[in-house]
């Protein structure tokens, strides 16, 4: 096999930390609308009720800060950094607590397209890392959904891992899912945390949700925090929820129904290297 091209998948990392062997995550699941300020009062609930049970590291959905028709989201598109950032920066310094806060429609040099960006924020409230979406959702199901995000947003260029106390975290959103050869790039490097916020419709995401989450963590040998957003955003366009949090044998430690909500759990980052020692896969991937 030969060795994946960097271009278009260049990892942005540092040294990490020795790692910490025990993690409280959470998944936090919201119905976003293009309301932002009835976002930002659902996603603060949340984090604060994850925080009130001892999460170190919570995740949002995809476009938690607004989501609704496309060419309205990218209308509220913004810089980062910007008002949503620091916004998610001060929570995540509030409960002190490493935030991936969901994505949001980032502004790019065209005006009538976005970049769809997740970011980390520490417990300190800095910005450690940024990921652009890289594959586009696109799906044509007659009568039931037909989307395509290429008309509104730009493709991301890069695999995006940063380092954190439990090891680095990998990142993907939604439809990178699909694609095993972006989470291939991030499991070379070992990453033993997977981040995935997410907007699965209602219809794709009833047939394929989890199974593509179980896949990911199988595969990569990574526990996998899948935040996903749930119910109905704007007339015929809705999400399927069951946010949840995959352990690296494709155990589904906790998971959430199709209603707001939050899920904590511990995770014993231990089983990473017991899986992976256990039925060595990653170890043996080829360059």
């Amino acid at each position: 096999m030969k060795k994946p091209s960097a271009k278009g998948s260049r990892l942005q990392n540092g040294g990490p930390p020795r790692a910490m062997s025990q993690l409280v995550a959470a998944v936090v699941q919201t119905s976003s609308t293009l309301d932002p300020e009835a976002n930002r009062h659902e996603i603060a609930q949340g984090v604060a009720q994850a925080a009130g049970q001892g999460a170190q590291l919570v995740v949002l959905p995809e476009l938690c800060w607004h989501l609704g028709p496309l060419d309205q989201v990218v209308a509220q598109a913004e810089p980062v950094p910007g008002a949503i950032t620091h916004w998610a920066a001060e929570l995540a310094r509030q409960h002190r607590l490493w935030l991936v806060a969901g994505s949001l429609a980032e502004a790019s040099p065209e005006k009538a397209r976005a970049w769809n960006t997740a970011v980390v924020f520490s417990d300190r409230g800095e910005l450690v890392a940024r990921y652009r979406k890289r594959y586009l959702f696109q799906v044509d199901l007659p009568g039931q959904v037909t989307v395509d995000e290429r008309r509104f947003f730009l493709p991301g260029q890069e695999v995006v891992c940063c380092p954190t106390p439990w090891g680095e975290l990998g990142l993907a959103i939604c439809f990178d899912l699909r694609f095993s050869e972006h989470f291939l790039h991030l499991a070379r490097r070992g990453v033993p945390l997977l981040a995935v916020p997410a907007a699965f419709t209602r219809k794709t995401g009833q047939a394929h949700w989890e199974l593509l989450v179980r896949a990911r963590a199988v595969e990569n040998q990574a526990f996998v925090l899948a935040a996903n957003q749930c119910g109905q955003h704007a007339p015929g366009m809705s999400s399927w929820g069951h946010s949840l949090i995959v352990d690296p044998w494709g155990e589904v430690l906790t998971r959430l129904d199709d209603r707001p909500g939050v899920a904590v759990v511990r995770l014993p980052l231990e089983r990473v290297h017991q899986v992976r020692k256990q039925l060595p896969v990653v170890s043996r991937l080829r360059e």
